[in-house]
């Protein structure tokens, strides 16, 4: 008898923790509970992040740093069910998951430049007025019947080339327009090329848009069709630290993944810009780091021209994407404006990351030693 009670005394308690916990759909919510809350917090598709001394934070818009989930990198996306306790940690709103409860799928590969600063983050938030109803609002709909729907952009990059779907957007922020070109990061990089869209850097997407899955020099696009329009999306304007974030973190040369960052707006730091003449005499620049070299080209008329060379670059914006299987950078500012001539002695002594090769007296490299007069090699002064 004493037996039974006991079972049902735990049974009892049982069903209270379980009808305690509290279920929510957003990380802004699960930020407002008090401190020991158990939750059930439903997730899609949001992000993982990394603050800047190396703990993990969530993301669906508004973050909050999580303990308990294994095996995470920077940039992936998670979708499922995770249960834990609201806690805080520092200051920081904490959420403890308890994985053995929770039923999650973790996707995607490390995106190098997914970092965040947390106390900037934190400050810039608690400047904000308290968000309003715009995010519940019910979003327009439209009736374009026999069209797939992708459920963010990393669903509408897996689509066929070809195929006219719906985009669904999840708070997708637009990073660089450039020409027709309007660069877009959500859960991947996507290229909007020529679909009139009056779009801003800085917005914030909700809501669909149908085009056509494309691709140009390696980069994912969404293309215009005849259904395209902005009626069934709106635009929010985004925190500016959101807006200044990848350039705050620079492209790891030796994380690079084209397929996976194809189409990103990218910050590379720390390099030499070297060059070489093709047949026609065309000069082509590089951005080289280590035995690393990524070709730079520009295809928004900025000015290339009168460049010395070789030169060091501190920090350069660029679209990163891919042309014959190649992996190039297309540079979003005036190179010129942002670097700092080298001799060629210099990259040999001033410089941690050689760039060897042959070079004339001016600093062009060539192709071959000269039959006869001076060149540089990797560094050095030879006469023949």
């Amino acid at each position: 008898m004493r037996e039974l009670l006991l079972s049902l005394l735990i049974t009892s308690i049982s069903l209270y923790v379980c009808a305690s916990e509290l279920e929510i759909n957003s990380i802004e919510q699960l930020r407002g509970q008090v401190d020991n809350t158990s939750i059930v917090l439903e997730v899609h598709q949001d992000t993982i992040y990394k603050t800047t001394d190396g703990r993990i934070c969530l993301s669906d818009g508004v973050k909050v740093l999580v303990e308990g989930l294994e095996q995470v990198h920077a940039g992936q996306i998670i979708s499922g069910i995770l249960k834990g306790t609201k806690k805080s940690a520092d200051g920081y709103p904490l959420f403890i998951i308890d994985a053995a409860k929770s039923n999650y799928e973790i996707i995607g590969t490390e995106i190098p430049f997914f970092v965040i600063d947390l106390d900037a983050y934190e400050k810039n938030l608690s400047q904000q007025e308290p968000a309003g109803s715009n995010d519940d609002d019910p979003l327009p709909q439209d009736d374009i019947e026999g069209l797939p729907t992708a459920e963010g952009i990393r669903a509408f990059r897996d689509l066929p080339i070809g195929t006219e779907a719906r985009l669904k957007f999840q708070r997708d922020t637009v990073l660089f327009i450039g020409g027709e070109d309007i660069y877009i990061r959500g859960d991947a990089p996507i290229c909007f090329h020529a679909t009139g869209l009056d779009l801003k850097v800085g917005n914030i997407l909700r809501g669909t848009v149908i085009g056509i899955r494309g691709e140009q020099n390696g980069i994912p696009t969404l293309l215009a069709s005849k259904n395209t329009s902005s009626l069934y999306f709106v635009c929010q304007d985004v925190d500016p630290f959101i807006e200044r974030f990848y350039k705050e973190h620079p492209l790891n040369f030796n994380d690079l993944e084209i397929n996976e960052t194809s189409g990103d707006v990218v910050t590379v730091e720390d390099v030499v810009i070297d060059s070489l003449e093709d047949n026609n005499g065309i000069r082509m620049l590089y951005a080289c780091k280590n035995t690393l070299r990524l070709p730079i080209t520009d295809l928004y008329g900025l000015n290339l021209g009168a460049i010395r060379i070789p030169a060091h670059c501190n920090s350069m914006e660029a679209i990163l994407y891919t042309d014959e299987k190649q992996p190039k950078l297309c540079l979003m500012n005036n190179l010129q404006s942002i670097i700092t001539p080298l001799n060629i002695t210099e990259l040999s002594t001033n410089l941690p990351n050689k760039t060897k090769g042959i070079f004339d007296l001016q600093g062009r490299r060539l192709s071959r030693i000269p039959e006869k007069g001076m060149y540089i090699k990797d560094g050095k002064k030879y006469v023949k």
